[in-house]
């Protein structure tokens, strides 16, 4: 949720939102939840725009590969944090999605395992369903991820929706690519 940052009291944003940043070296984008005056309230701006510089803090991990519907039942059973890793190709251009895992179902006796996550920043390519171009290379939107073997993943895209002249977001779109997934335990 958003808060009006070091306020002496009301501390909640009103109205309530919850939002997502997504940035590079150059650019950020906030992804906010809610309608505000008839408008989705984004930001998509240079990061020389609001700040002086900005450093990004991804420290590397070691993870284990879990090839085995077994070995992801023992790290969930462990409380332990899963990683998935998602690839897809889009003409030369690799796709390469990392995203924490919140949500996941195995059936332990069948095999089989489902991932349900989200949201997870992802290429604007994954909506139309094209070959990335040069102006829309970095720029991303939001889906929930679903996979249930290494080999395909699908997602869930939000959409912009226009309603009696008013602008809202919703889970809407869903689309289904052929893809290398993997599950990851991290350390």
């Amino acid at each position: 949720m958003a808060g009006n940052v070091y306020a002496t009291s009301g501390l909640p944003k009103e109205p309530v939102y919850t939002f997502q940043i997504v940035a590079s070296h150059n650019d950020f984008t906030i992804f906010r939840d809610f309608e505000m005056d008839g408008k989705c309230d984004d930001t998509l701006e240079s990061i020389l725009v609001h700040f002086k510089s900005l450093h990004i803090a991804a420290k590397e991990t070691q993870g284990r590969v879990l090839s085995r519907v077994e070995d992801v039942f023992l790290a969930v059973q462990n409380n332990r944090r899963l990683i998935a890793n998602v690839m897809l190709e889009f003409g030369e251009h690799v796709v390469d999605l990392h995203f924490p895992v919140k949500h996941i179902n195995i059936q332990i006796n069948s095999g089989r395992f489902q991932v349900e996550t989200g949201p997870v920043a992802v290429p604007l390519a994954l909506f139309f369903k094209h070959k990335v171009n040069e102006t829309e290379h970095d720029k991303v939107g939001r889906a929930y991820v679903f996979i249930n073997d290494y080999h395909k993943a699908e997602f869930l895209l939000q959409s912009v929706i226009v309603t009696d002249g008013r602008l809202s977001r919703k889970y809407s779109q869903a689309v289904a690519y052929p893809a290398a997934t993997t599950l990851i335990e991290i350390e």
